[in-house]
């Protein structure tokens, strides 16, 4: 009888325990909730949240993980470890669905709790002290969009208790989650328009090649917050580019890249950029991530800046490639977002425009100037021709020059020529000289009046200079100066 209200009473006890528990665990889920719901900037919500469950659950460390939208990509966000846990996030690299305690619980959407992580094949060492780990997916829905973990460095050290407060945490901190994530894409959204607006009137102040370029390497770390920007220019006929601007290197690293072979051949990262040239814009950004480690793929940039994260961009004007914007970031897993994304997609489309526009012009420049100095050429191409006909009684001479284009190889020449010399007495004495026989012989038979007059001779060009253009015209002037030399002598 005693045994049995001892019983009882030992029942009630301990559901007055659980229930006392219980109601606690709910309370202070309750203060977490309402204090994260009232956070709308993601970037401060979610150290918030691992800071207040471990400050009231004694969980620690405790880790929140995202997952990227449209992507299998898991990445490391927030963490109870510490101060430096920042750098920690930036060094870790991402985690592919499925791949670890974190990535089962992704994939499947189901809580994970395990007791002794050294006898599970899921679990990926990354700390020598933990145990036992416990990771609940962040639900909206049916779509989860994170998991919620927590590590502790004793074996079996979370229970059913533990598991319902993750849960009911997790459910909270997806709920402050999505109405983050909705609130900073309507912020995104207003800002990238305003960065585009931006964009737009600075490019389009840019009244020159160079004052362009030197723009579009300013705004990227403007806008997006790399250290380091590069235009590079294509040269398709040759397969090469140049680094045609570039902000944040020292003038030993602009000179060393000046001098370096920018080849598709050498360069995979270019090679592959003018193979991506068909694809969906979003999909020709390509990222070179922990770049140390694949210095191959750019190692004229990589070797001397030592760079973490590559970022290309391609410059495109109808289809054709007008250069690379390669964004240099410092961090090994620098990873852009939706809207950074629009906002290089988009402004690299004004760039585009605005870069074909000022190559075009400057083309035209270029077209203008060497058309004035064919017609300065032309102008001195007419002033070799004669500029008259020579005036001959019994004879009518005319002339006219038209070429094929502004300069040619067509020319014709008039010239007195020296009085007409005594040719038998001349050739006879040349005939001799050289010891001719069969000449002085045909020469002795013809008697040359001694007082014979000479007659005066005029003499006349025209000739044809294979090819046109330019090199016709300068290959004539030699030839005209050639013929006349040697028509006087």
């Amino acid at each position: 009888m005693i045994a049995d209200q001892a019983a009882v009473a030992i029942a009630r006890a301990r559901m007055f325990h659980e229930t006392r528990t219980r109601a606690v665990q709910l309370q202070a889920i309750h203060e977490v909730s309402e204090r994260i719901t009232a956070i709308l900037n993601l970037e401060e919500l979610l150290p918030s949240v691992v800071r207040l469950i471990r400050e009231r659950f004694q969980y620690h460390p405790v880790h929140i993980f995202t997952i990227e939208p449209g992507s299998d990509t898991i990445v490391f966000r927030a963490s109870s470890a510490g101060d430096d846990y920042r750098t920690m996030i930036q060094s870790m690299p991402p985690i592919s669905m499925g791949t670890g305690v974190v990535g089962y619980a992704a994939r499947s959407g189901e809580a994970l709790l395990v007791g002794d992580v050294r006898t599970d094949a899921r679990y990926i060492r990354d700390s020598r002290s933990t145990r036992s780990e416990l990771a609940v997916p962040l639900r909206v829905g049916d779509t989860v969009i994170g998991v919620l973990d927590v590590q502790s460095d004793e074996e079996n050290d979370f229970d059913a208790a533990d598991l319902f407060v993750m849960r009911t945490l997790a459910d909270q901190i997806a709920i402050a989650i999505d109405s983050a994530n909705s609130y900073m894409a309507q912020q995104a959204e207003a800002w990238t328009l305003n960065a585009l607006l931006q964009v737009a009137e600075n490019v389009g102040r840019a009244t020159t090649l160079p004052d362009l370029l030197a723009t579009a390497v300013r705004l990227p770390p403007l806008f997006l917050g790399s250290p380091r920007c590069l235009c590079l220019l294509a040269h398709r006929s040759v397969g090469c580019y140049e680094v045609a601007a570039a902000y944040g290197l020292t003038s030993e690293q602009r000179d060393t890249l000046a001098e370096a072979d920018l080849c598709t051949d050498d360069i995979p990262l270019l090679h592959r950029m003018e193979q991506y040239i068909e694809r969906d814009p979003l999909d020709r950004i390509i990222s070179l991530h922990d770049a140390q480690l694949h210095a191959g793929e750019f190692a004229p940039l990589i070797d001397i800046c030592r760079s973490g994260t590559l970022i290309a961009l391609p410059i495109l004007a109808r289809s054709n490639l007008l250069g690379v914007l390669l964004l240099d970031y410092d961090e090994p897993f620098m990873r852009l977002n939706m809207h950074q994304v629009s906002l290089c997609t988009g402004a690299a489309a004004q760039l585009s425009g605005a870069l074909e526009s000022a190559l075009l012009a400057e083309e035209a420049d270029e077209a203008a100037r060497l058309e004035q100095e064919l017609h300065v050429a032309r102008e001195i191409q007419t002033a070799l021709l004669p500029a008259r006909t020579p005036q001959i009684d019994g004879w009518q001479i005319e002339a006219t020059w038209r070429s094929a284009r502004l300069v040619g190889g067509d020319f014709f020449d008039f010239w007195p020529l020296p009085p007409h010399r005594n040719r038998t007495r001349d050739d006879l004495l040349l005939a001799r000289t050289l010891g001719d026989t069969s000449s002085l012989l045909a020469l002795d038979e013809i008697s040359v009046p001694p007082e014979a007059k000479p007659s005066s001779a005029l003499g006349i060009v025209i000739a044809d200079v294979s090819d046109k253009g330019v090199p016709a015209a300068m290959f004539m002037a030699m030839s005209r100066s050639l013929v006349r030399a040697a028509a006087l002598d």
